[in-house]
């Protein structure tokens, strides 16, 4: 049990507070990995001729709702453990103070409640599968980060990310409009899948220290040099599957638009290079937000050029 733990155990309640807003406890820097893919996975639909805006923004609602979500258990969990301590302070009972540990999981609760109710809807507007595919997203956010043996801390983070925050919301973002999966919408959902687990393993290289003795992230397993090599590797697969996308027809060729993101996606595994400094690392996250962000708009901007000249 950390000292927190222990401090609040003796007090009989939870009493600590977050050094920050709610808004910032649910992290709207990371959104891109939800808003990004379930537009592209519309606009994709709208371009094969299927396409409601209710449909869309229910979609676009709940699945951020589950994000959001994940985002706050995350850190709620983490302190639980014993991590991130410089971001929460003890409550002092006087005037208006910032988000309660406590309240974190009553918050949580009424956002999954809203996002339920509406995949309930949208189940019945297409198809008892979405409850299904909710479930699980639901499944993983919470077991994400819950628990000793929680998905982050035995090194499923990026796997989880991919299947969840990238392919799974772009499918959706097309599915639900269209009531199927073609080709085009397949390979952009592995674009996303890989650039969420570019996130996620950016954000695990940073915290390599950190994690060392609370988590067994792929980052930790594979050591500073290798896990970067890592990094490498998967900064340029996005824009491989990009240009087969584009050379193979799969989508208009206006999405090559997204290709100068690529220079953004460059810099992160230079980060941790032998020229790295602490400082850079620790501002790499907000540029491969940063890198998610300008993919996705650019990308998503391709698509709906190629649908007016079209």
């Amino acid at each position: 049990m950390s000292n927190y733990e222990h401090q609040a155990s003796l007090s009989g309640k939870d009493n600590y507070i977050y050094k920050g807003t709610w808004l910032q406890l649910g992290r709207p820097l990371t959104w891109s990995g939800t808003i990004a893919p379930v537009l592209a996975g519309s606009i994709l639909a709208a371009g094969d001729g299927a396409f409601r805006v209710d449909i869309m923004l229910a979609l676009l609602t709940a699945t951020l709702l589950i994000q959001i979500s994940a985002n706050m258990l995350n850190d709620y969990f983490d302190f639980k453990g014993g991590q991130d301590r410089e971001r929460w302070r003890e409550a002092t009972g006087k005037g208006k103070e910032g988000p309660a540990h406590s309240r974190i999981p009553i918050v949580v609760s009424i956002l999954l409640t809203v996002s339920v109710a509406i995949g309930l809807s949208l189940a019945f507007s297409v198809g008892w599968w979405v409850i299904i595919v909710g479930t699980a997203g639901i499944t993983a956010a919470i077991f994400y980060s819950a628990g000793s043996r929680s998905l982050a801390s035995l090194g499923f983070g990026e796997c989880t990310a991919f299947l969840f925050l990238g392919v799974a919301t772009t499918l959706l973002g097309y599915a639900v409009q269209t009531g199927s999966i073609n080709y085009a919408a397949a390979a952009t959902a592995v674009i996303f899948g890989l650039l969420i687990s570019m996130m996620i393993l950016t954000n695990n290289v940073r915290d390599i220290k950190k994690d060392e003795q609370h988590r067994r992230t792929i980052a930790v397993r594979l050591g500073k040099k290798r896990v970067t090599r890592t990094l490498s590797i998967l900064a340029v697969l996005p824009y491989i599957v990009l240009l087969w996308m584009a050379i193979s027809n799969a989508a208009t060729p206006f999405i090559l638009l997204a290709l100068p993101a690529f220079f953004l996606a460059f810099k992160l595994p230079r980060a941790f290079g032998h020229g790295g400094t602490r400082e850079k690392e620790i501002a790499v996250m907000k540029q491969a937000a940063l890198h998610h962000w300008s993919f996705g708009f650019l990308f998503i901007t391709g698509l709906l050029v190629g649908i007016v000249v079209h």
